[in-house]
């Protein structure tokens, strides 16, 4: 089966890695591991474009995928050298099935008042001022404990909008779902702590 990739048109993600350490398991596949490679390609659901870009490389058996709503760039990006997703199958097939000490990043960006006014982050960002000096934090990182999820960073962009970032580090294996399922995590983990959305069965 072929891996599956997410569909970011439902989500305020607008990023995602999944980036890990594979256990190799024959001399052959760590042999192929430690050759850098890197290999773009895009795809499209939700009337949303999708880039994609897939990396090997390093002593550390590393193994990398990334996908990014065409959005997130600069309007005149172009993914030059891009390929059918089928090239990103290919490098997937050689490490399906092995288990891989994964960390998983997945960054949203939205507007700063759809953030609960109570939550942590509008909470911390309240401007003080005294004798004409006014003070502001403008960025942090918080650890997560009890969750999969271990930091979520933030960052105000302008004076409108938030990107959010959160990180989680797990042991798993390559299945055809590994990304989808880190994806519904962050964006589960998102909307019930950090929206503050009911949680849902």
């Amino acid at each position: 089966m072929d891996l599956l990739f997410p569909n970011l048109s439902k989500s305020p993600a607008q990023r995602i890695v999944a980036c890990g350490c594979v256990e190799p398991g024959s001399k052959k596949l760590e042999k192929w591991l430690v050759k850098p490679r890197v290999v773009f390609s895009s795809y499209k659901k939700g009337n949303v474009e999708h880039c994609v870009r897939a990396m090997t490389g390093g002593k550390k058996h590393h193994f990398h995928i990334e996908i990014v709503r065409r959005d997130w760039f600069p309007e005149d990006f172009e993914l030059e050298d891009a390929v059918p997703l089928e090239e990103i199958q290919k490098l997937y097939i050689q490490v399906a099935k092995r288990p891989i000490l994964l960390t998983y990043e997945t960054e949203f960006l939205i507007p700063f008042t759809d953030l609960p006014e109570h939550g942590p982050i509008r909470l911390l960002s309240a401007n003080t001022s005294a004798g004409g000096t006014s003070v502001e934090l403008v960025a942090g990182t918080f650890n997560v404990s009890g969750s999969k999820v271990s930091s979520v960073k933030w960052k105000r962009i302008g004076e409108k909008n938030v990107r959010i970032s959160l990180r989680s580090t797990l042991k798993t294996d390559i299945t055809p779902e590994y990304v989808i399922e880190g994806h519904e995590l962050s964006d589960r983990f998102f909307r019930i702590l950090l929206l503050e959305e009911p949680r849902t069965p």
